[in-house]
């Protein structure tokens, strides 16, 4: 009793030893969990008050999030942002593979059931044939949470999971749980910010179609609530017209990577029985119950672009449509487009959309605005390539 045991386990095992004065460490050891044992002080919190998730900042770390949908990233990026860590977003297995050959990352966030590449196929990837990234934390965003699945994860090679729809005190967790302790650093008092009232911000948000105690609980501040709302309800018409597809195409299997996509972002923001429906949609389709998928699919559809009108009357226009156009100017816009083409190139987002931005101001006429709503879907949509392509065409059409 008397005698500390440290148990040094392999990089992906998770043991409880049920024991006291036993503490376990995950392989590699770095210094700082070595001081941290010498010292006696506690290697990974368990704190379960969420106002204790943000006791640190980690402005060094590299991390990239994986998922399709864009939602999804907004949630776990808006989330993460206040620990300053560098993040970097990939809305695919293949464009994800291509960014850790440019790029060390520290933590790599991957979504489970993606089209074309799935989070499964993207792991065996990057443990096969990307050596460096053998000690690196690749954790699945799921929304299945059964057992057999997290075993599943673990002998593929991820190290661990997260819930869908993800919750901030969950996945800030997790950071700390798997990111190198020499890469965090503690911050007190005034650098926490004020935890923001919940049951105040309910009775503020007056929305009875969704269930906002949950939605806030999820998101964890106000302004992510609305960063996730406002992405959720962009996407409803494209979203539509996406499942109809693959409905009429009879493609089943991506029906259903749909449908578990519309379940996740549904709970997301608490649209409660529509996420629920959704939720059976998928088992129909992984079970291969056609007739119930056909007999419930106009429902679906019925029930989530009823929350068009529903958000489009609490969603603020944003502020670049209050301001007044204006003048055109042909070198301004040769500018924006260079400045669009650098974005591209450092994969940074935040740029991209900041251009966006700077070019709806312009009074455009004609072809020119017909090349910006298809640049802004692209940003949208994270079509890197179908951007560059747009930039292309309007440079001629400039030129010419």
């Amino acid at each position: 009793p008397d005698m500390t045991g440290v148990l040094m386990t392999g990089f992906r095992e998770k043991v409880d030893s049920g024991l006291d004065n036993v503490l376990t460490v995950n392989k590699p050891m770095h210094i700082m969990n070595m001081a941290k044992i010498l010292l006696h002080q506690e290697l990974y919190s368990t704190e379960e008050d969420g106002e204790q998730n943000f006791e640190f900042i980690a402005p060094s770390a590299e991390i990239l999030i994986v998922d399709d949908n864009e939602l999804n990233l907004t949630v776990a990026a808006g989330i993460l942002a206040p620990l300053q860590m560098k993040i970097d977003k990939a809305s695919g297995g293949r464009e994800a593979i291509e960014m850790i050959a440019r790029k060390h990352y520290d933590i790599i966030f991957m979504d489970h059931m993606m089209p074309e590449l799935d989070g499964i196929e993207t792991t065996r990837i990057i443990r096969r044939f990307h050596e460096e990234y053998d000690n690196v934390p690749i954790i699945a965003l799921t929304a299945n949470v059964m057992e057999e699945m997290r075993g599943m994860f673990l002998v593929e090679g991820m190290n661990d999971f997260i819930a869908k729809p993800i919750e901030s005190k969950v996945i800030v967790e997790k950071v700390k749980h798997w990111l190198a302790p020499d890469k965090i650093q503690k911050i007190q008092g005034k650098e926490k910010g004020e935890k923001e009232d919940l049951q105040f911000l309910v009775k503020k948000i007056d929305i009875p179609e969704l269930d906002i105690s949950m939605a806030l609980n999820l998101a964890g501040s106000e302004k992510l609530f609305w960063q996730i709302l406002r992405e959720y309800a962009r996407v409803i018409p494209k979203k539509s017209q996406l499942i109809q597809k693959k409905r009429k195409e009879e493609d089943w299997k991506n029906y259903t990577i749909e449908v578990h996509a519309l379940k996740s972002a549904s709970r997301q923001v608490g649209a409660v029985e529509l996420s629920e429906l959704a939720a059976e949609m998928e088992r129909a389709g992984k079970e291969n119950r056609i007739d119930f998928i056909l007999a419930h699919h106009e429902e679906l559809l019925e029930k989530y672009q009823a929350y068009g009108p529903i958000l489009a009357k609490h969603l603020d226009v944003s502020e670049v449509h209050r301001k007044h156009k204006a003048g055109y100017d042909a070198g301004q816009v040769r500018k924006h487009l260079q400045e669009m083409q650098d974005a591209i190139d450092d994969l940074d987002m935040d740029a991209m959309d900041e251009v966006v931005a700077k070019l709806e101001v312009i009074s455009l006429t004609g072809e020119e605005e017909e090349y910006f709503r298809q640049m802004k879907e692209a940003v949208e949509d994270v079509e890197v390539e179908i951007c560059e392509d747009v930039i292309r065409d309007w440079r001629q059409y400039l030129d010419d």
